[in-house]
């Protein structure tokens, strides 16, 4: 499902309605999971030169935007175990 969602701007809201409803544990894994690939292609040089790598990085903040703030829970900076 991240995968999915993550490279499909549509399923955005599809797949954050379905994180909502899972345990805190499941939130919080998918978070993670959502912060490290922004940090991976955040890091990556190839970033810079790949519209693909760009557009996957700005789905993944509308997707991060989507399950943090629309539901009024902050972007931590440094997120604990991370």
């Amino acid at each position: 499902m991240f995968i999915l969602c993550a490279s499909d701007v549509l399923n955005l809201s599809v797949g954050a309605q379905s994180v909502v409803g899972q345990s805190l544990a499941a939130e919080r894994k998918v978070l993670l999971e959502t912060y490290a690939n922004i940090r991976i292609l955040i890091q990556s040089e190839k970033t810079a030169t790949s519209s693909s790598d760009r557009t996957l990085l700005k789905n993944l903040g509308i997707w991060l935007g989507s399950i943090t703030l629309a539901r009024n829970k902050p972007i931590l900076h440094k997120v604990g175990g991370a």
